[in-house]
This record gives structure tokens, C-alpha cells and sequence, in this order.
């Protein structure tokens, strides 16, 4: 009886509770009604700033358009790689314009309950529609990926939020068309995105955020190392010397080998003289000096180094008579185009001459070392380098805080705690040296930049960094290059021990992937798609009979390839000995380091016509 009482209960309490409506949960939407965000607070990104130039001027001057008969753009989607300034692009047009903002993730309308997605879309254009604004759509794939037709569960509640999001960029129902704009972005590829979302009507505009190139990196860097303390406190009390100015009149490009130096002298002569009195008078054959930044190097030079004052003087000097007269020129062209580029006069107004001198100086060096490096990755580069020298407890920050920072943030942290036994790192050594003369005496190969046999990362027992081209195209001789470089540990673990092993697993997948890329891009024969994408399987679009022939012109040319390398490190057994006795002492090698002991390295060479 007591049994059935409670039962009875507990039956009663669950219908009274269904009775009760069910009160959805609500999204809130924060508009912000005033973005400090503009054009001239973003560095790189100028083709897609041009882009998004139009859509300001649509929100400023709606009427110029409608009067003579034009749509007024209502959205606009940015793809690009994660880290490239999408979501910061997107502040700075409502900036410009003038209107709130409304942010939200694609995310914010997966939702457990049936119908809370779509739900959610109308919410957010409920609130849109009280005010001129622009709602930004941050990583719009989570919603907005293609539909396949058989959507069951989750992806059936995806494709209802899609629907809703598309009627609502339809018009909105109630309201002039400009009155809202849609911005949204997205890290995938355009054709994973559904056709009805990216089509002309909704979102109007589609917009590339590319990777920075090498001048758009150097403008970032030059803003975050703005953040950083590059001069010590006390070298700001110099002497009463006065600074003088010189002109660019040279036009001479600094060695690669020299750019170390010339960073350290700046260094040396702000804390000897002070901040405020580094530069000088100089000769006017040395008033100009390029940085052309290609070789690291972590050991600092000796002290005693003669011209390093003049060299000081000279790169002080000639930077802030670049900068000027940039500085002109960008202003002319602004002017005549309408631009907007990032406002260095605000940034650098507070900063002494050597501080300015110094954040050119490390810009333009760090940028030639960080190809295909993202803003986030750059910001991530300079906070790195502050860690560092705040954990050496360093008065300030100089150019090999900068330097390690890339090791950190490219291979992941040290691990020194991971001890090597003696033989290990004997195999290592010689590994990675194989790497690097191998990459030394072919001359279409990426040149070195660093070697180390500091185990790294998740399972790295060694490390090596190039500096690869800026360009996008590679042909067949810079591919095989390519291939004998990866293939050189591994050579040199033959050649000095006579074994194998598993030390080289990862650059056979990359000799995989080569290969294949070589055979499907490159062969005599009909040519073939590549097997495969960037990622980590081989999916081969074809049949049988075509994947065992590739199969077999891959291992072919590979193994000649090998066969090349192995000649060629053979005939370099001395300098690969040599750079691997320097690696197992110093754990570290430096571009410098490899031309003390094998020479300059011969310029790289190019398959390309002189011109194009």
C-alpha cells in the first residue's frame, strides 16, 4: 500500500509538471554600440582591407548606392586560415561604419533541445533589426557546412538551423535591407560551405584572408614587439651627445651573415651609451643598411668585434631615414588610393630612437625567419620571448629571446629532462647533420636556418628549421631537392653506422607524400591527381591498374634519389663528421656555424626566368 501511494505520487507530480509550459531558454545577444576598432589599428591584410573598404562606405553612404538604383551588399563572408585577422577585420568595419556590433558563434545555436537553433537565429535578428548594425558570425561552418539530403538527428537539426539562418538573410521579413549586415567567417574551404549559404543574395561578397606575405609580417611584428621591453631602464641616461641625421643614399643589402652582428651592436651601444644617444655622425658611404634577414644564430659575437660602433650608428641612422621617408610615401599613396595602413606615427610616438631603430631592425629580421607565420602565430613569437626572458630574469628582451621563441613555438618545448644515452644521440647528431649538408650542396634546396638535437615536442629527438621560399609554385628539380634533403638523416645513419632506424619515420611520410606529388605532377605520361590532400591518408581517386603504377614510378624515384644522396653525403663524410662533433658539444647549429666550417653556401638557384 505504501508502495502503490508512492508511486501514485510520484506519477501525479510528473503530469503536474508537464502541465507547466516549458519556458525555452533565451539567448542574449550583446550589441556593442561603439567598436574602438579601425583600418588604422590593423597591420598586414591590405588586399582584404580593400575589400571591405566598399562595405564601410556602404554603411556611411547608403544613399549614394540606392539613388541610383543599387542593392546595398548584405553580407559578406571571410575565409582564411585560423590566426589571419578575420574576426579583428570584422571589428573595424563596424568601426568604420559607425553602427553596433553583434557577435556570436556558429556554435551558440547547437543547442540539445529540438528547434533551439533555429529558434536562437530568429532571436538574433529580433535584436538586429531595433538598430543599424552588423552581426558577425564567427566560425560559420558549425552550421553552415554542406547539406548531403539524408540528414538524421544532430545533422538534421543542423540543416533546420541552416534553413532558418537562410530565410532570415533573405530580407528579414520587415525593414530595409541595409539596415543589418551580416559579416561571417570561416577557416574551411569554400566548397565545404553549402551553395545556398554563399550564394549572391545572402552572403554577397566572399572574401580571402590569405597568409601574411614577408612586408605585411614585418608590419606586425613591428607592432608587437612595440609591446616589449627591447631597452634596458638604465640606458636611458646617455650622455649629452647629440643625434644627427643622415640619407639613404647607398641602397647596399646587408650579408646574411652580418645581420646577427648588427642587432647585437645595437644592443651593446644602447647600454653603453644610452637610448636616447645610440646613433652618430657616420660617413657617407655607410649611412645605409638593408636588413635582409636569412641565418639565426644563438651564440652571441665577441665583444671585441671592431666597426661595431659604426655599425650601430649606421643602422640607427639609416632605419629612421627609411622610416621617414616610408613614411612619406605611404601617406602620398593613401592619399591618392584611399587606403588606410596601420598608424606607426601613434605607435612609435613614446619610443627613442634606439627602441624605434631596434623594433625595425628585429621586425624585418624576425619576418624573413617566420615564413607562413599567421598574426596569431607572430603575437604568440614576441609573448613567447617575453616568457623567456623573464624566466632568465633578462633586463630586457634582445634578438635571441626572439629566436628561441620561434624553436618554442615551431617544435614545441624542450625537454631536457628526456636524457639520451650516449649511442642515441651519437644517431641523432650524425641524423641531423646529414640533413644539413645535404641541404647545404643543393643549391635548390630550402637553406638551413637552425639544427638541434634537444629532444622537442611530443616524440622529436631532433629538430632542424629551413627557411623556405615565398613562392607557391615548385618545380620538378626543387621537388627531387626537396626529396634528398628529407632522405640525408637517414643516409647518414647508413653511412656512419651501417643500420637503420626508426628515427627517420617521419621523414618517410614526408618523402611519401613528395614522391607521390612528384609522380602525379611531373610524369611524361597522362597525368594523374595527386593521391591525397594535406592531411594524413592517401585517398586515391582512381583505379587499381593506375595506384600499382604510381606505386611503382614513386619507389623508383625514390630510390634514385637515395642512391644520389648517398653518393653525395659520401663524398661529404668529413663535413658531415664535422658538424656532427659540433652538434654532440654544442647541442646547437647555427647558420653561422655552417659556413665557418663547409664555406658560403652557393646562391640558391632557380628554374624560373630571370624577370618572372
Amino acid at each position: 500500500m505504501i508502495l502503490s501511494n508512492s508511486i501514485g505520487k510520484s506519477i501525479a507530480m510528473a503530469m503536474e509538471k508537464g502541465k507547466r509550459p516549458h519556458k525555452s531558454k533565451e539567448m542574449v545577444f550583446r550589441v556593442e554600440h561603439s567598436s574602438n576598432t579601425r583600418f588604422r589599428h590593423i597591420a598586414g591584410m591590405k588586399e582584404a582591407k580593400k575589400e571591405v573598404t566598399e562595405i564601410v562606405d556602404f554603411l556611411r553612404h547608403p544613399k549614394r548606392y540606392t539613388s541610383l538604383g543599387a542593392k546595398v551588399p548584405t553580407g559578406a563572408l571571410l575565409l582564411g586560415p585560423p590566426g589571419t585577422g578575420k574576426t579583428l577585420l570584422a571589428k573595424a568595419v563596424a568601426g568604420e561604419g559607425g553602427v553596433g556590433f553583434i557577435p556570436v558563434c556558429g556554435s551558440d545555436f547547437v543547442e540539445l533541445y529540438v528547434g533551439m537553433g533555429a529558434l536562437r537565429v530568429r532571436q538574433l535578428f529580433e535584436v538586429a533589426k531595433k538598430q543599424r548594425c552588423i552581426v558577425y558570425i564567427d566560425e560559420i561552418d558549425a552550421i553552415g557546412l554542406k547539406r548531403t539530403g539524408a540528414g538524421m538527428g544532430e545533422k538534421q537539426e543542423q540543416e533546420h538551423t541552416l534553413n532558418e539562418l537562410l530565410t532570415q538573410l533573405d530580407g528579414f521579413g520587415s525593414g530595409r535591407r541595409g539596415d543589418v549586415m551580416v559579416l561571417a567567417s570561416s577557416n574551411v574551404a569554400q566548397e565545404q560551405l553549402d551553395p545556398a549559404l554563399i550564394r549572391p543574395g545572402r552572403f554577397d561578397r566572399i572574401i580571402h584572408v590569405d597568409m601574411p606575405v614577408i612586408s605585411e609580417r614585418i608590419d606586425i611584428f613591428k607592432v608587437h614587439l612595440s609591446g616589449l621591453k627591447l631597452v634596458q631602464d638604465n640606458a636611458d641616461e646617455g650622455g649629452p651627445e647629440p643625434v644627427k641625421a643622415a640619407q639613404d643614399t647607398s641602397g647596399e643589402t646587408a650579408r646574411p651573415e652580418e645581420l646577427k652582428t648588427k642587432c647585437e651592436a645595437i644592443e651593446e651601444d644602447c647600454a653603453d651609451k644610452g637610448a636616447a644617444n645610440a646613433a652618430e655622425s657616420l660617413p657617407e658611404g655607410d649611412k645605409s643598411t638593408k636588413i635582409d634577414a636569412t641565418a639565426p644564430s644563438e651564440e652571441k659575437k665577441d665583444e671585441t668585434t671592431p666597426t661595431r660602433t659604426s655599425v650601430t650608428s649606421s643602422l640607427v641612422v639609416s632605419k629612421l631615414s627609411e622610416e621617414m621617408e616610408a613614411e612619406q610615401n605611404l601617406l602620398a599613396d593613401e592619399e591618392r588610393t584611399g587606403e588606410t595602413s596601420y598608424d606607426f606615427r601613434t605607435l612609435l610616438a613614446g619610443k627613442s630612437e634606439t627602441e624605434r631603430a631596434l623594433i625595425s631592425a628585429y621586425a624585418e629580421r624576425m619576418s624573413g625567419l617566420c615564413p607562413g607565420f599567421t598574426g596569431a602565430d607572430i603575437a604568440n613569437v614576441c609573448n613567447e620571448a617575453a616568457i623567456l626572458a623573464a624566466r632568465e630574469n633578462s633586463k630586457n628582451i634582445d634578438i635571441s629571446h626572439l629566436e628561441r621563441s620561434i624553436d618554442r613555438v615551431l617544435a614545441g618545448i624542450e625537454h631536457r629532462s628526456r636524457v639520451l644515452t650516449p649511442f642515441e644521440r651519437q644517431v641523432v647528431a650524425h641524423h641531423e647533420a646529414g640533413h644539413a649538408v645535404a641541404g647545404w650542396f643543393l643549391s635548390r634546396a630550402d637553406p638551413l636556418m637552425k639544427v638541434s638535437i634537444v629532444p622537442r615536442g611530443g616524440s622529436a629527438l631532433g629538430y632542424a628549421q629551413y627557411l623556405p621560399s615565398e613562392n607557391n609554385l615548385r618545380t620538378a628539380a626543387e621537388i627531387r631537392d626537396s626529396i634528398s634533403v628529407t632522405l640525408g638523416g637517414r643516409v647518414a645513419e647508413q653511412i656512419f653506422f651501417n643500420h637503420l632506424s626508426t628515427g627517420a619515420s617521419d621523414d618517410l611520410n614526408k618523402v611519401a607524400r613528395m614522391a607521390y606529388m612528384f609522380v602525379s605532377s611531373f610524369a611524361p605520361r597522362p597525368v594523374y591527381p595527386a593521391p591525397g590532400t594535406a592531411g594524413t591518408r592517401y585517398v586515391k581517386p582512381f583505379g587499381p591498374a593506375v595506384s600499382n603504377h604510381m606505386d611503382v614510378e614513386a619507389k623508383k624515384l625514390v630510390d634514385e634519389i637515395y642512391d644520389q644522396t648517398y653518393k653525395l653525403l659520401l663524398s661529404k663524410k668529413k663535413e658531415m663528421e664535422t658538424l656532427a662533433r659540433h652538434l654532440l658539444e654544442n647541442e646547437v647549429l647555427t647558420f653561422d656555424d655552417v659556413v665557418r666550417y663547409l664555406g658560403k653556401r652557393d646562391e640558391r638557384k632557380s628554374d624560373r626566368k630571370k624577370g618572372m
